[in-house]
């Protein structure tokens, strides 16, 4: 077995292995590498890296929740204006207070991810 950057000849492969998984084929915007794993000559899997970004939100803990709101009204605005002028398609966000979940989703338009979060530290890794 054998890892490789991917081939314009490889996307068949990459469609047929993607069949029946539960999530959507990626459009490969904001990719920094495609990668498949060839065995006896055929692609048996293929994973990709993709730039990935997350807002981070920092309130002054003693603010009332209309000062939060509005500061992150701002703060999310300007960061999602300046993220996609840099051609990303997604940002993320970690929350671990219900009430601003909430928020986020019902007057930010966040969606909720599914599955579990993971990362990996590539500096202590």
């Amino acid at each position: 077995m054998e890892v490789r950057p991917a081939k314009q000849g490889d996307w068949p492969a990459l469609i047929e292995i993607h069949k029946g998984h539960s999530f959507p084929f990626p459009d490969f915007k904001n990719m920094l590498d495609v990668l498949v794993v060839e065995h006896n000559g055929k692609v048996i899997a293929w994973g990709y890296t993709k730039k990935y970004v997350e807002i981070v939100f920092v309130p002054k803990k003693d603010s009332l929740k209309v000062t939060k709101v509005k500061a992150l009204k701002l703060l999310s605005d300007k960061s999602t204006e300046l993220t996609r002028a840099r051609g990303i398609d997604m940002v993320h966000s970690y929350v671990k207070d219900e009430d601003f979940v909430k928020l986020l989703v019902e007057r930010f338009n966040y969606g909720v991810c599914t599955g579990t979060p993971l990362f990996l530290d590539l500096d202590n890794g």
